[in-house]
């Protein structure tokens, strides 16, 4: 394939993931923040963003706990604007989910506004 062809479709899919509404997400997940306390206990084992047929964007974080015991963790999902504004919004609150050893549990969040198009997930252990 020629190399211009290869960027030209590079480049327009990553205008067609912006468009959906989120930043295409390489290996390493830059979108999911892990406190340092519950770094080694799990695992990101996927990330998505869609719009899907609504109007508001979904962002989900699937999540494996590596250990051995059930683990108590807290997450919210800060959303941003097309200029890199934060929304104000009560959804930005801590979560609390349980996730059984070896499971893996899909955190999900909605955008608040429709203008939403890219989203920050922060995850740590319970407090």
């Amino acid at each position: 394939m020629n190399p211009m062809t290869t960027l030209r479709a590079a480049i327009l899919a990553g205008a067609a993931a912006f468009a959906a509404g989120c930043r295409t997400t390489p290996p390493g997940h830059p979108n999911v923040t892990l406190e340092r306390s519950v770094r080694r206990a799990v695992e990101i084992t996927d990330v998505r963003c869609s719009k899907g047929d609504s109007a508001f964007a979904t962002f989900q974080a699937s999540v494996a706990n590596t250990t051995p015991s059930e683990l108590a963790v807290q997450w919210k999902t800060e959303w941003y604007d097309g200029t890199g504004m934060a929304i104000d919004s009560v959804t930005t609150a801590w979560n609390d989910a349980a996730i059984q050893p070896g499971d893996v549990k899909a955190l999900k969040s909605t955008a608040p506004a429709q203008n939403a198009v890219d989203a920050q997930m922060f995850i740590r252990r319970k407090r």
